[in-house]
């Protein structure tokens, strides 16, 4: 009876062990996850901004010079996709006054894409 009894938490504890052991990986893949959408986000936002404001000043120059800084506009554009996804998932991951403050830059972010983006195709550049 004795056996019996330490066999059943043996087997109880074991199935605790396994059980805890997945929920240690699935919350490490989640963590992965969450830190490379960070960094993508981080590092998207940056170059980005980087890009739209020289964009931005380009608008003013000769129709040459326009035609000869936007040729890579489609990895600009790949650029924004992914600042966005990235962006969106550490909004529904992230707590909320850090998602509000995501928001907010993604907001602004994507005001000045949309600006920039009618301005450029107006002057039929894409």
């Amino acid at each position: 009876e004795e056996a019996e009894g330490v066999s059943k938490l043996l087997c109880d504890a074991s199935s605790q062990w396994r059980n805890l052991a997945l929920e240690v990986r699935s919350v490490r893949s989640m963590l992965e996850e969450v830190l490379s959408n960070w960094e993508k986000y981080g590092g998207t936002v940056a170059s980005l901004q980087a890009w739209l404001e020289d964009a931005e000043s380009m608008l003013n120059q000769s129709e040459g010079g326009k035609r000869d800084f936007f040729r890579n506009l489609s990895h600009w554009m790949q650029q924004h996709t992914d600042m966005n996804d990235a962006g969106n998932f550490l909004i529904e991951t992230c707590d909320e006054s850090v998602s509000r403050d995501l928001k907010q830059q993604l907001l602004l972010l994507n005001g000045r894409w949309r600006e920039l983006f009618v301005k450029v195709k107006h002057v039929g550049h894409i």
